[in-house]
C-alpha cells in the first residue's frame, strides 16, 4: 500500500524526492518506496543515506522498506548500507506477493540483525514505532 493512500501521511514531518525513490521521514522512523525497476546498489542510496544522516543526526530510528515497487536489490551491500546508518535501530520490511517474501528470505542472510516483515504497512509502521520507542526508553 502506498502511503499517499494512508492515515500515516498526515505525520510526515518531510518527504525526499531522489532517482531511487520517495523517501518519508517522520519523528521517529523513515519509509523508503523505491521506484520500479531500479537496480538498488549502496552507491545509489547514498543520497538516501545522506539525508537520513543529516535529518536525524545520533537520533535512534526505524526504517521501513515499503516494498510497493518491483525493483532489484544488491544485497551483498547490506552490511556496507546498515554500516552507513548507525543510528538505525531496526530496518523492517513491508512486502505484498509471495516473489518478495521469496527475496526477503534471501536478502536475510547478508544482515546480522533479524528483519521483520509484513504485508501490511499500517503493521510495519506501530510495530517499527513501537520497537524504537522501547529501545529509547
Amino acid at each position: 500500500m502506498k502511503i499517499r493512500e494512508l492515515h500515516i501521511l498526515n505525520d510526515v514531518l518531510e518527504v525526499y524526492p531522489s532517482k531511487i525513490g520517495k523517501l518519508y521521514l517522520y519523528a521517529d522512523l523513515v519509509i523508503l518506496e523505491v521506484q520500479e525497476g531500479i537496480h538498488v546498489t549502496h552507491s545509489k542510496l547514498k543520497c538516501i543515506v545522506t539525508k537520513i544522516n543529516s535529518f536525524y543526526g545520533d537520533q535512534k530510528i526505524g526504517f521501513i522498506s515499503n516494498r510497493i515497487n518491483k525493483y532489484s536489490i544488491e544485497a551483498i551491500e547490506y552490511p556496507k548500507f546498515a554500516n552507513s546508518l548507525p543510528n538505525i535501530a531496526i530496518f523492517t520490511v513491508c512486502y505484498y506477493n509471495m516473489k518478495a517474501a521469496y527475496n526477503l528470505e534471501l536478502e536475510k542472510r547478508f544482515l546480522k540483525t533479524p528483519i521483520p516483515s509484513f504485508t501490511n504497512l499500517i503493521d510495519a509502521y506501530n510495530y517499527t514505532r513501537s520497537y524504537v520507542l522501547k529501545k529509547a526508553n
